[in-house]
């Protein structure tokens, strides 16, 4: 995550959970991939002037659920031993923050998680203050196995 992108006010920890739990999904969606084909990319982006946009890519699976947003509902999963309770959790947290979540399939493979967070009120009168870039964007590439990842 860049330093450059506003900050947000939040609970650290439930912020933290939210996107262990992405990048975990987006891990395990890939797992049958071999390892050159697994690649995880987490964007973050200063939306003008009030928001930041966290999106997290992957090279899986992408999501079946119809419509897409079902998957986000409690029970719903695609895994074998899963409970499907992990993104309505993580939809719960944005929400609480004040943010929105949502999710795509890519136009190859595999699907992006969108969160979007508003930013701390004196970082926002900053940015509408300034004429800087308010379109800023750092991307943090991750590709191979687990184990060289």
């Amino acid at each position: 995550m860049s330093p450059t992108v506003p900050e947000v006010l939040g609970d650290r920890v439930q912020l933290q959970q939210v996107l262990l739990n992405l990048i975990v999904n987006a891990c395990d969606a890939m797992a049958d991939n071999p390892p050159e084909h697994r690649s995880l990319f987490i964007t973050t982006k200063a939306v003008a002037p009030d928001a930041i946009r966290i999106s997290i890519a992957d090279g899986g699976t992408g999501i079946t659920a119809e419509p897409i947003d079902a998957v986000f509902e409690p029970f719903v999963t695609s895994k074998r031993n899963g409970l499907g309770l992990g993104l309505a959790i993580c939809r719960s947290i944005v929400d609480a923050h004040g943010g929105r979540m949502w999710a795509v399939n890519n136009a190859g493979t595999g699907a992006t998680f969108h969160v979007l967070l508003p930013v701390v009120p004196a970082v926002t009168d900053t940015l509408a203050a300034s004429n800087g870039d308010d379109a800023r964007s750092d991307t943090v590439a991750i590709s191979g196995s687990p184990s060289t990842a």
